[in-house]
């Protein structure tokens, strides 16, 4: 994941100008963790960058966009229209009787719960097609051939103790599949 996304912390206004100057794609700099990790295994000096469509960044827009309106449409089905800019004493009362939930996006969750407005609710998440020793034999294989990749002796040792920690999880009675998936993604 430390190379595949990012947060975003941009302005909704920085983004469209990114997008409305872009020929497509956009490139955005990596975590600072993330340059330093890719910058270890690089024998010269260069720079990072992620490139990502201009369609990615839209839709992050349109999200926001839409966000917005349901919550305008919800103020003024309560009555508060804010007209002149600003809010009469009236609509200010009635703003405090209602209550306004704001509901984040959130991307790429996988195998996770999250309730959002919600009470008295109950979740379950059940994981099928999980196979312990198709794991186990693959984490073996990958160590096997860890020296392959050249990597600087610190990442090795990195990945070799998060590779146990899989196989560990996975040889237990009852994995956590989430613990497993937390390991895999670091």
């Amino acid at each position: 994941m430390l190379f595949s996304s990012r947060m975003v912390g941009q302005s909704v206004t920085e983004l469209e100008s990114a997008v409305k100057n872009s020929k497509g794609t956009l490139e955005m700099s990596y975590p600072v963790e993330g340059v330093k990790l890719l910058q270890k295994q690089t024998p010269f000096q260069t720079s990072f960058r992620m490139q990502i469509s201009s369609s990615q960044v839209e839709q992050i827009l349109h999200s926001v966009r839409n966000i917005i309106l349901e919550w305008s449409i919800k103020l003024e089905e309560d009555g508060i229209t804010g007209e002149g800019m600003s809010f009469s004493v009236k609509e200010k009362e009635t703003a405090k009787e209602h209550s306004y939930n704001i509901v984040n996006i959130i991307e790429n969750m996988n195998q996770s719960q999250i309730q959002q407005a919600t009470t008295g609710s109950e979740q379950s998440l059940s994981i099928s097609n999980y196979n312990s020793d198709s794991l186990i034999k693959f984490v073996e294989t990958f160590d096997e051939n860890l020296s392959k990749l050249n990597l600087a002796a610190d990442i090795e040792n990195e990945v070799k103790k998060e590779l146990a920690n899989i196989k560990e999880e996975a040889n237990s009675e009852n994995p956590d599949h989430g613990v497993i998936e937390h390991f895999a993604l670091i």
